[in-house]
């Protein structure tokens, strides 16, 4: 059985927006696309981006990529 790709994906890449990054994620998730995956790639970030992708936007995207400081 194969499983079915996303028709878009969306990399959304972060360094120090904790302020920002939810409304990002948001806008993308209401753009009206239904088969969508979204990726961020937080690049080292020291202003709590990190925890909060850990936290509460873990579970409104469906992969997060962590590169070392």
């Amino acid at each position: 059985m194969q499983t079915k790709r996303p028709v878009l994906s969306v990399i959304i890449p972060v360094y120090n927006e904790a302020d920002t990054i939810q409304i990002v994620v948001d806008r993308v998730r209401n753009m009206g696309w239904t088969d969508i995956e979204i990726i961020i790639v937080d690049d080292g970030s020291t202003d709590g981006s990190a925890e909060l992708l850990k936290g509460t936007l873990s579970k409104l995207v469906d992969k997060i990529l962590f590169q070392p400081r």
